[in-house]
C-alpha cells in the first residue's frame, strides 16, 4: 500500500490470514461493512466463476481458492447484503454506515471474455512492478516482470493494457 501512496490510516485489513479466506456469513459481512461505509460506485475483484482461468488455447491455471471466494464474497457482498436493511443490521447504528447499492464491476482473470474493456497502463507499467515485488516472499523481482509482460502486452500494440470483466447488474 505504500508503494501506491495510500496511508496506513486508508488501508483496511479485514483480519483474515492468507489462505483462510471463507465464502461465509462472518466474512459477507466484512466486507458488507466497508461498502456500507465507502459507498462505492465501481467495485474490482477477481473472477468469481472460474476454478480454472483459461488465458489462450494452452495458458491455463487454477484460479486461487482465496480469490475465488474474496470474489464470491465482494459480489454477494454487493448484492442483495449491502443494500437490504435485514442484513447485519447492527452495522447500520453505526454513525456514517448506510445501506448501498453498486451495480458496476470490474473483474480481473477473464481473457476471452466478450465484455473485456481493456484499461491503457502503459504509463503504470513500472509502479505495478514494484507494487507485484513487494510480495517478496512469492515472487522474485524478475518473475513480476515477466507476469507484467506476459498479462499487458497485446499482439501488434505499442500501449500496455490490462483487461477487466465489466459487468453492470442491476
Amino acid at each position: 500500500m505504500k508503494v501506491l501512496g495510500i496511508w496506513d490510516e486508508d488501508n483496511v485489513y479485514l483480519g483474515i490470514n492468507d489462505g483462510g479466506i471463507e465464502d461465509d456469513l462472518k466474512t459477507i459481512g466484512k466486507v458488507v461493512y466497508q461498502i456500507r461505509v465507502f459507498q462505492p460506485e465501481l467495485i474490482i475483484t477477481t473472477n468469481p466463476e472460474d476454478s480454472f482461468i483459461r488465458f489462450e488455447k494452452d495458458v491455463n491455471w487454477v484460479n486461487h481458492r482465496d480469490h475465488r471466494n474474496c470474489a464470491k464474497v465482494t459480489v454477494d457482498a454487493a448484492y442483495p447484503y449491502s443494500r437490504d436493511l435485514l442484513f447485519f443490521p447492527e452495522q447500520l447504528k453505526k454513525a456514517g454506515v448506510k445501506p448501498h447499492i453498486c451495480s458496476q464491476f470490474l473483474l480481473t482473470d477473464y481473457y476471452d471474455h466478450p465484455d473485456l474493456v481493456y484499461i491503457k497502463v502503459t504509463n503504470y507499467i513500472e509502479k505495478r512492478v514494484q507494487v507485484h515485488a513487494s510480495h517478496a516472499s512469492q515472487y522474485s523481482y524478475q518473475d513480476v516482470q515477466s507476469s507484467a509482460d506476459f498479462f499487458t502486452r497485446i499482439e501488434g500494440a505499442t500501449e500496455r493494457f490490462e483487461r477487466f470483466r465489466y459487468v453492470v447488474g442491476d
